[in-house]
């Protein structure tokens, strides 16, 4: 695939449009049905919203907002303002108020795109607290006291009514905005995607459109002769997160068929509308599928057909264990897989649409046994890798051969290299050009010109990168000895009781872990009458039985460990790990230091001893 010279987005967008103009490009799902348009389509309502924003004082380096869920009208809006020059900067959801007045003053945010009343009154509870916003641009329709205080102090528009403005200042002054954008700078900030320090503040990473457009040509220059026209993605992660972000480009980075899903909570029921070919996730949404697939159609009530069920998985174990250590698995192994398929697993794969050819899973390892579901259901595993700081995936599995436990090789033009203390450093035109406003904590993310990722690898035999953990979360117990809490909470995290797990020293340095537990698979494990459904955590966190269930399972899973890393005592939350809680970060990870100060008097008293 030959991309423009000009290394911008918006070059990338026209070239797109002139080559698939009839093509399908975006679709969404309403009533059940999957409405189309093609890329002439796509085209057009970018450009309208192009133009209503010129209108609206709109100039090339501003700072533009996104407050909204995933939805076309978000992408189509981040194009527009990507392709005008100015700078987006998205905002989660999940943010608490003080978060996203803190983010729209430090990057000088004048306009914000708002979805709906509850983001509305996010805004207008820190409207007095706003020292740049000056527009609002509003997706639906909100309630009149909400608008008529928004009114008072910023300029305001609906999302509609900005595309109409916009299609009568482009019959007034047609071609504007295809020539302003074959001039666009390369070098221009297209965004800024604040992240929440595990520690600390939140810190904005500048991305230029040249990154932008290198982290597109490294995924096309990889994937492009495995996806064509037809193929299709269903959109439903977080557009604010770089990782969805980067699935809504795929349209114009390599021509495929971009659905948005109605929420992340659809995504079974919008599959078998959509039926994709391709599903971009993270490991707690593929979790989450798990969960429904197994109660569903993996748990066999009859014996024999447990009997049956638990035969084929042990099979197929062998099967893949071979094709991994690329051996030749035996006839029967061959045939035995082909009919677990046939009775059990397909049945899967009807249930994620019936035409999935591979997924594609980043942020964090996926469990062992969800990689198998999907494998025995005959889809693809790509584990890959990236951060925010690399304007997303940087390594994948290729479709031509997948090592486990790994996130494959690098794309395109990124290099690797790891430092002599383990930390994998990244060199590639798709990396960031340094946290807005941080000069210094800018300099000390490079090594000469290579990125600090802060994260421990090595690579392969094969040249498959491995992660092994965060640099700054490794654990030095007292006898000076190394200690990946990630492998620990990965292993904990695979058994399917415990929702998420969170390992620390405790004072007398040995290790603990704080546990939240999965509701659901503890009620169907013990049955109803132990615990009915409106049966609450806590209450589940203190039952004895619960306890010893843990106590067992901490037990087998510590076989597999060192002696460093064997969990000495465990105590259970009586609450879900969340980001509106506290625990989570908006990107799902772990609040360590919050943890370790909320959890405080459970690491150093534990409820369970493990001996």
């Amino acid at each position: 695939m030959n991309l423009s010279p000009r290394k911008t987005i918006s070059a990338l967008f026209i070239k797109r449009v002139e080559k698939q103009k009839d093509q399908i490009a975006i679709g969404s799902i309403k009533n059940d049905k999957l409405d189309f348009i093609n890329f002439e389509k796509y085209y057009d309502i970018v450009e309208c919203i192009y133009y209503g924003l010129n209108k609206s004082g709109l100039e090339i380096d501003d700072k533009v907002a996104i407050l909204s869920s995933t939805c076309k009208e978000w992408h189509f809006f981040d194009l527009a303002n990507l392709c005008s020059g100015a700078t987006v900067i998205p905002l989660y959801q999940t943010y608490r108020n003080k978060d996203i007045a803190y983010i729209l003053n430090h990057s000088e945010s004048k306009f914000i795109f708002l979805e709906n009343e509850e983001q509305a009154k996010k805004i207008v509870s820190i409207m007095n607290e706003l020292n740049f916003l000056k527009s609002i641009i509003a997706l639906k329709k909100l309630k009149k006291t909400t608008e008529f205080t928004l009114k008072e102090k910023f300029s305001f528009i609906y999302y509609d009514d900005l595309i109409r403005e916009g299609v009568h200042l482009r019959n007034d002054r047609p071609g504007i905005f295809r020539e302003k954008n074959l001039t666009l700078n390369e070098n221009n900030i297209a965004t800024i995607i604040y992240t929440s320090k595990t520690t600390g503040k939140l810190k904005g990473s500048m991305i230029t459109q040249k990154a932008l457009f290198s982290m597109i040509k490294n995924i096309s220059n990889t994937l492009n002769h495995n996806v064509n026209n037809q193929d299709r993605t269903l959109t439903f992660l977080p557009l604010s997160h770089v990782f969805g972000r980067c699935d809504s480009l795929l349209a114009i980075g390599l021509g495929v068929q971009t659905i948005y899903a109605q929420s992340i909570k659809t995504i079974l029921s919008d599959a078998l509308i959509a039926q994709p070919t391709i599903i971009m996730g993270v490991p707690r949404v593929f979790e989450k599928i798990y969960s429904k697939l197994k109660k569903d159609f993996f748990t066999p009530k009859k014996f024999t057909h447990r009997k049956i069920f638990d035969f084929i998985k042990s099979q197929t174990k062998s099967y893949f264990e071979k094709v991994d250590d690329d051996l030749s698995p035996t006839i029967s192994e061959i045939g035995i897989k082909n009919f677990g398929y046939h009775i059990i697993y397909s049945k899967a794969r009807k249930a994620l649409g019936g035409k999935v050819k591979f997924v594609v899973s980043g942020g964090a390892p996926l469990s062992h046994h969800i990689s198998k579901m999907l494998r025995n259901s005959n889809i693809t595993v790509l584990e890959g890798y990236g951060l925010t700081e690399t304007a997303g995936a940087c390594f994948l599995n290729p479709i031509s051969r997948q090592i486990v436990g790994t996130v494959g090789v690098p794309l395109g033009d990124v290099q690797v290299k790891i430092a002599s203390d383990g930390e994998v450093l990244i060199k590639s035109n798709c990396l960031f050009s340094g946290y807005f406003k941080e000069k210094e904590l800018t300099k000390k993310a490079f090594l000469d010109e290579w990125f600090k990722t802060g994260d421990l690898g090595e690579i392969n035999y094969a040249g498959y990168l491995k992660i092994k953990d965060r640099k700054k979360d490794i654990i030095v117990n007292s006898l000076g000895k190394n200690i990946s809490p990630q492998k620990i909470e990965t292993l904990l995290q695979n058994e399917k009781l415990i929702s998420h797990a969170f390992v620390i020293l405790n004072s007398s340095s040995e290790i603990t872990a704080i546990l939240s537990l999965e509701k659901s698979s503890i009620i169907n494990l013990l049955g109803s009458s132990n615990f009915s459904r409106d049966t609450s955590l806590e209450e589940i966190s203190k039952s004895e039985e619960v306890k010893t269930l843990i106590r067992d399972k901490i037990i087998e899973i510590n076989a597999s460990l060192q002696s460093q890393e064997k969990v000495k005592s465990v105590s259970l939350s009586p609450e879900n790990f969340s980001v509106s809680s506290g625990h989570l970060t908006a990107s799902q990870k772990l609040k360590r230091d919050w943890l370790a100060k909320h959890y405080k008097p459970l690491i150093n008293s534990p409820q369970i001893k493990i001996f």
